[in-house]
């Protein structure tokens, strides 16, 4: 995957390369995920530029053509606390789409990724 930069003189080309990649399926539709496995190890500015990448590759409307929607991007992270230093990060920067990204840590990454059963009768 590639995205073009086109915010200063010479644009740039990004490789976004995801952790992983995931289609889950049910007979009613296909859920695709872009992975991103976070130790801990990066700065969260560092973070966000990847979140940048995913957002300046959504804009080119490759994905879309390919899968019929972009897939959403799950950020997997050591804490919970780090979680919500990501999220708070995203929802201050008024370029991304907070809808795209959503954040998580090991022990939730089941759950965030698998349909919720739906509780009306």
């Amino acid at each position: 995957m590639t995205s073009k930069s086109s915010n200063n003189a010479t644009a740039n080309t990004r490789v976004l390369r995801p952790d992983l990649f995931i289609t889950l399926s049910t007979s009613d539709y296909d859920d695709h995920w872009y992975l991103e496995v976070d130790r801990g190890t990066e700065s969260m500015p560092t973070l966000v530029a990847k979140c940048h990448a995913y957002e300046e590759y959504r804009r080119t409307g490759r994905a879309q053509a390919e899968h019929g929607v972009f897939p959403r991007v799950l950020w997997i992270v050591p804490t919970e606390k780090r979680a919500e230093s990501l999220r708070k990060a995203i929802a201050a920067d008024t370029t991304l789409t907070d809808r795209l990204f959503v954040t998580t840590t090991p022990d939730r990454f089941l759950t965030t990724l698998l349909p919720h059963e739906s509780t009306d009768a």
